[in-house]
């Protein structure tokens, strides 16, 4: 927690931890941080901005609203390397990796991979 979410940095949310701090804010606070709810209830816990109680009762609403097993709010997918995605792409359409080489490289389900390389090869204006 203390690598995703450092004290010098939270340091300077202390106006907004300080006096009240509920669910709400700590999912708008959230993505500010990139973290996920429960790092974030945890990171205030640790650092003595809630007490045990709160940290009870912040998980249990977060229960009650159906976010045990699913994060509010999530941070839309960040595609993690364009060039490489562009190359392995090139190399698909001129068949030149296989289809399950690609899902492997891009880290991806190769059943998602085999769709993308249709819709890749579907494409009527290819260069040569």
């Amino acid at each position: 927690m203390a690598f995703l979410v450092p004290a010098k940095v939270l340091k300077n949310y202390n106006y907004y931890f300080d006096d009240y701090i509920d669910l709400d804010l700590i999912i708008e606070k959230k993505k500010e941080f990139g973290v996920s709810v429960k790092s974030l209830i945890m990171t205030l816990n640790k650092y003595g901005y809630i007490d045990a109680k709160i940290l009870g009762a912040l998980f249990k609403k977060l229960k009650e609203a159906g976010y045990d097993k699913k994060e509010p709010e999530p941070r839309d997918y960040i595609r993690k390397n364009e060039k490489l995605f562009a190359l392995v792409r090139k190399l698909v359409i001129k068949e030149e990796i296989t289809i399950n080489k690609a899902a492997e490289v891009l880290n991806i389900p190769v059943l998602e991979m085999r769709k993308l390389a249709k819709k890749w090869k579907n494409y009527e204006y290819r260069t040569a």
